[in-house]
């Protein structure tokens, strides 16, 4: 049970992270998917003498390792990428992803082609359980490349160059030191679930985890500090998780302009506007909810009591009440920051 903040911080972290890999029961979906995909492919060849083929990739948040598990009522996102061995210019995007839909649309789940991906959404009792996102490339020699549909929904599926591998690479592989990337990993965690407090899943023009990932990217602060010890010859660190939170939400608030606008690039191909749908009212809106978890963040950090300090953290409109209470009879030990966080933990 934690005794300080930064105990309280990896608890919480263990409590909403969220490994696919660990997960057998959506593992098990995800490789059913798959095989169905491989099954319907090989029967199109036998049927047409169309020969296609592709390999799958776990996409988003469970390849760069930040994901969490959904609020209570919310259905799991899995996020797949389906790479077709295929040259871009001989395949209509449209075809290709046609396909997917066909081979997977049976009942009772519900497939759909979007914008981006098609989606098995599944039930259970009648409501959402989880859902599936197969993301459709083509990858030759010289590129991949997403079908996506452009602008205007009547307009055709096309193929945009992409490069998911690259953005998973660069979160994965975030600063050479594994305390700096372990909290720079939970840090998103943390972020991530306060928005999915504050922006239900049916409102419009909540940010992107995606968003969110590349701010950090962009401004992840870290107060690590290393202590070296020449007779043992071992490091140690200093490791305080609210501060770099904070850190990241001043970060994330001084990105706005003037006029409450806000514009952050995916830091890989096809490097598009990852704010860009949110409207001009929704950015400042987006703004003010910083705004008010910045200072309950910085009024928890002042707390020099631990049990109120993780009170503090408690409320919905900060990290919920998934975030452990500290019990009283730890409150007497002060503020503790001195923590050393395991790999497995981050």
């Amino acid at each position: 049970m934690a005794k300080n903040i930064q105990e309280a911080f990896i608890e919480f972290n263990k409590t909403i992270k969220l490994d696919i890999e660990e997960n057998k029961s959506l593992a098990d979906k995800r490789d059913m998917l798959t095989k169905e995909l491989n099954a319907y492919l090989k029967k199109l060849k036998d049927d047409k003498g169309l020969s296609l083929s592709f390999t799958s990739k776990n996409q988003g948040s469970y390849a760069m390792g930040t994901g969490i598990e959904p609020l209570l009522g919310e259905d799991y996102d899995i996020d797949v990428m389906i790479l077709f061995d295929i040259k871009a210019n001989e395949h209509k995007a449209k075809d290709i992803k046609k396909i997917v839909f066909d081979a997977l649309d049976k009942y009772p789940r519900t497939t759909t082609i979007k914008k981006p991906c098609v989606t098995i959404q599944y039930h259970q009792d009648g409501e959402t359980k989880f859902h599936v996102d197969l993301a459709v490339y083509a990858k030759d020699q010289n590129a991949t490349y997403l079908s996506k549909k452009p602008k205007y929904a009547t307009d055709d599926e096309v193929w945009e160059v992409a490069d998911p591998e690259a953005l998973s690479n660069i979160i994965k592989n975030y600063n050479d030191d594994t305390e700096v990337r372990g909290q720079f990993r939970r840090s998103i965690r943390y972020l991530k679930r306060w928005k999915d407090l504050k922006f239900n899943s049916s409102s419009q023009g909540k940010p992107t985890g995606i968003a969110i990932t590349a701010i950090a990217l962009e401004g992840f602060k870290t107060t690590v500090k290393k202590h070296h010890d020449p007779i043992s010859n071992k490091t140690s660190y200093d490791i305080d998780d609210l501060e770099a939170l904070i850190n990241l939400v001043k970060y994330f608030i001084n990105r706005f302009d003037w006029f409450n606008e806000i514009s952050v690039s995916l830091p890989v191909k096809p490097s598009n506007d990852l704010f860009k749908l949110m409207s001009s009212a929704q950015k400042k809106e987006l703004k003010e909810k910083l705004k008010l978890l910045r200072d309950d963040l910085i009024s928890a950090q002042n707390e020099t009591d631990p049990n109120k300090a993780s009170l503090k953290l408690r409320l919905n409109r900060v990290l919920g009440e998934d975030f452990p209470e500290i019990p009283k009879e730890a409150t007497g030990q002060g503020r503790s920051k001195a923590i050393i966080t395991p790999p497995d933990q981050a």
